[in-house]
């Protein structure tokens, strides 16, 4: 089973089109049984869990003469934690793989200057759901993903600066403006000294959350003096997952 987000948008006439076409590779795409639930189980809708705080972008400048900006676009998808329980009694969740979901309208951060790094959050729905095998009356598993985009706009201190290597840096002149595009963002987990999802209505498990960078989510920095642009896990240019301005 695979779930593809897409947003729809209405046009004149009562035409309603896809706003984007994502392309899915299924060959190099990990099996999914379900999460649990069989071939043939199905999910039901159980409640609703309320919204939820999530980082979907961050940016780093601990040095002087930098602006940092971010954006997160209509249609853009965020890759969030899909919990499970046998019996949904508190301290049972566990996380089991990811769960998709797209945003519906633009949000857009205030630019912010030097000597300052951030985390970006937006607030997605969650809602709990039960596993009903072929049969069976009662839920025989539990779930809990996101079902929905409820917006917003919020930011949050960062606990920790990327440790970049100097080999993963790149000159940046006065005047010039690095932007993120099309690489793969940080997966944010408790492991990551972080909670990625703000618990405002009692998930169950610690759900991680990430979000690729690209034309939808986008990071900006501009420098009024020469700086360097470094990537944690690779050069800006490559994948590195998160990236600083450093003198």
């Amino acid at each position: 089973m695979f779930g593809f987000p897409v947003v729809i948008n209405k046009t004149p006439g009562n035409a309603y089109l896809a706003a984007s076409h994502p392309v899915v590779n299924l060959t190099s795409t990990s099996r999914d049984d379900n999460h649990g639930c069989g071939a043939f189980g199905i999910w039901y809708y159980i409640k609703q869990l309320g919204k939820h705080w999530v980082t979907v972008g961050e940016t780093y400048v601990p040095t002087s003469h930098a602006t940092q900006h971010f954006t997160y676009a209509e249609g853009q998808s965020s890759s969030l934690g899909w919990g499970i329980s046998a019996s949904a009694k508190y301290g049972t969740w566990s996380g089991s793989g990811t769960y998709s979901w797209s945003s519906s309208f633009k949000e857009k951060w205030p630019t912010f200057g030097a000597h300052r790094s951030v985390w970006y959050t937006t607030a997605f729905k969650w809602a709990e759901y039960g596993c009903r095998l072929p049969g069976q009356v009662n839920f025989a598993l539990y779930g809990q993903h996101p079902n929905g985009y409820a917006g917003g706009a919020d930011t949050r201190k960062p606990t920790f600066i990327p440790p970049t290597p100097r080999r993963f840096c790149v000159k940046q002149i006065s005047g010039s403006t690095p932007t993120s595009n099309n690489s793969t963002a940080v997966i944010w987990t408790a492991k990551l000294a972080v909670q990625a999802v703000k618990d405002d209505a009692a998930l169950g498990f610690e759900a991680s959350a990430q979000t690729g960078f690209d034309g939808n989510a986008q990071i900006t920095y501009t420098v009024s003096r020469t700086r360097y642009l470094c990537g944690w896990k690779d050069f800006p240019g490559g994948t590195p997952r998160q990236t600083v301005i450093r003198r």
